[in-house]
């Protein structure tokens, strides 16, 4: 490899450096350097000083590609020169917004020596793109989850990504969710509407309730950081008696390892209503502390619900509800991971039980017994434990 070129190379990605430095800098000049999401609903009259610098490495990493003799690298070489060409690519339809069917937003959060910028563009609707892409061009697809269905329906994942199933089927689960499974829901709460302080606290009192009943084991799901914070704040009481873990704190893998040893309670946002595995006695008791509806004022969310109300369509039953059963369905599923699992999900959402789309939700989850008293509650805990 010749020492020149790498030295050219070099000074390429210096220039692309401070080329991309100044033009998110611009951004940051334009929109404020605050933590925010913000929706764009106009092209951005900021100048893309990034395009021919960028596409001049691209250039040059492509004729680096053939002076290297390891494939290894090659495949590096490759990859980065790709990148290149996707950031070029995406910068443009960003500014120029001149994709049909995209939102566009920025998401700015500030750092302690930098703010993190991120330019987001995404198809309203999917599931033509899915179609045309994927779907029609692969002879035969399999998709199986355990939360594909709404109300005992396929209709809403078919239609948001465009899948035309030729046979659908919907299986048994292999655990006795009768035997294994206590739901329950708490009709005298105050609803999310309240005050933050009325809310938050006795959502707190109520958590900390479970949290005795069960003696940790507890897992307690969000939907929002603020909710998740004030309620730990509220509980820091109990947490000398249980290991308190907040998501943030440290990293997630050692909060499920610390989480198995001592009996603690996990207070968790977005990533672990799915995907956290924790079978046996470590998990006893998940509490839900909202209904997972998206946040309407979210830009993707927002652009949806604009794109059924000018079809005619209502977007709270057709989309908004949908979509919370089946994050509800997984934040439920964390509870029993194997046949010999048992516990008590928390639904603490009081529109459950007041709200006439509350037996849609009801009726999505696994069949067990729904009880709306703490005794039966502690009842059931107790009466597994000593089996």
């Amino acid at each position: 490899i010749k020492h020149d070129y790498v030295l050219h190379l070099r000074n390429q990605v210096g220039v692309v450096r401070k080329v991309v430095e100044t033009f998110f800098t611009r951004i940051i000049e334009e929109y404020g350097k605050k933590d925010r999401v913000l929706r764009i609903y106009k092209p951005v009259s900021i100048e893309n000083a990034i395009y021919f610098p960028m596409k001049e490495l691209y250039e040059s990493l492509k004729n680096f590609e053939g002076m290297v003799q390891s494939e290894e690298d090659r495949i590096e070489i490759t990859a980065a020169a790709n990148r290149c060409m996707e950031f070029n690519n995406s910068i443009p339809a960003f500014l120029n917004q001149d994709l049909d069917g995209y939102v566009y937003w920025l998401e700015i959060n500030e750092k302690k020596k930098f703010s993190r910028v991120v330019l987001q563009g995404v198809p309203i609707n999917a599931a033509e793109e899915l179609q045309e892409q994927v779907f029609s061009k692969i002879g035969r697809v399999v998709l199986t989850s355990a939360t594909l269905t709404t109300h005992k329906s396929f209709d809403f994942i078919r239609e948001r990504i465009g899948f035309d199933a030729q046979e659908q089927s919907i299986l048994g689960s292999p655990f006795d969710y009768p035997n294994q499974a206590l739901l329950y829901v708490s009709a005298d709460l105050p609803e999310p509407s309240e005050t933050m302080e009325k809310y938050a606290s006795a959502m707190a009192k109520r958590c900390g309730e479970l949290v005795e009943i069960s003696e940790g084991k507890t897992f307690i799901l969000f939907t929002s950081y603020a909710l998740m914070d004030q309620v730990y704040d509220r509980l820091q009481p109990l947490s000398s008696k249980f290991s308190f873990l907040k998501q943030g704190e440290i990293p997630t893998g050692q909060m499920i390892q610390r989480f198995k040893k001592t009996s603690g309670v996990i207070f968790g946002t977005n990533s672990f209503w799915q995907g956290v595995d924790i079978p046996g006695d470590a998990l006893k008791s998940v509490i839900i502390t909202k209904l997972p509806f998206d946040v309407p004022s979210e830009p993707l969310t927002e652009a949806r619900i604009e794109d059924l109300r000018r079809r005619s369509i209502d977007p709270f039953s057709h989309y908004q509800i949908p979509r919370a059963i089946i994050q509800m369905r997984q934040g439920f599923g964390r509870l029993i991971r194997k046949q010999s699992d048992t516990g008590v999900v928390s639904i603490l959402d009081s529109r459950i039980a007041r709200r006439g789309y509350g037996k849609q939700f009801l009726d999505s989850l696994p069949a067990c017994e729904v009880v709306e008293d703490l005794m039966q509650v502690n009842f059931f805990l107790k009466l597994k434990k000593e089996v």
